[in-house]
């Protein structure tokens, strides 16, 4: 009777043990994508709130929206708090958003941009603790 009971135990230990470990691992593997954004492209049409890189989404800005927008990129992501660009980004209208307030670039917006704009308007947000220096 003993020895069946520390079996057990010492089953249910090594499968707690191997659990925490898949856990942990999965969760630093998140942690270490969303602090250096390293979260690698794929084809995915839908938008991914671990992609993109706000680098990028400035210059994107710069380049293409800018003229069209009549504001520069940090008055436009300061239109919104994270949270708001969040909701925004999930929903899947962050073209659509961008478009409604630039008609201009209609044409011109790719899809493509959206997670890197997203990246940028999010750390940039008119709640954030960054500041932008242009």
């Amino acid at each position: 009777m003993l020895s069946i009971s520390s079996l057990f135990i010492s089953a249910n230990a090594l499968e707690l043990n191997l659990f925490v470990s898949k856990v942990s691992s999965h969760r630093n593997f998140i942690k270490r994508s969303v602090d250096n954004n390293i979260t690698p492209r794929d084809t995915d049409p839908y938008m991914n709130m671990l992609r993109g890189k706000k680098s990028k989404g400035h210059k994107i800005f710069q380049k293409y929206l800018q003229q069209p927008c009549q504001m520069s990129a940090k008055t436009f992501a300061a239109k919104h708090t994270q949270d708001e660009w969040e909701e925004i980004a999930e929903s899947g209208a962050l073209k659509e958003y961008i478009i409604q307030l630039c008609p201009d670039i209609k044409g011109v917006y790719q899809e493509k941009w959206s997670d890197d704009l997203y990246q940028f308007f999010y750390k940039y947000a008119y709640d954030s603790d960054n500041l932008f220096i242009s």
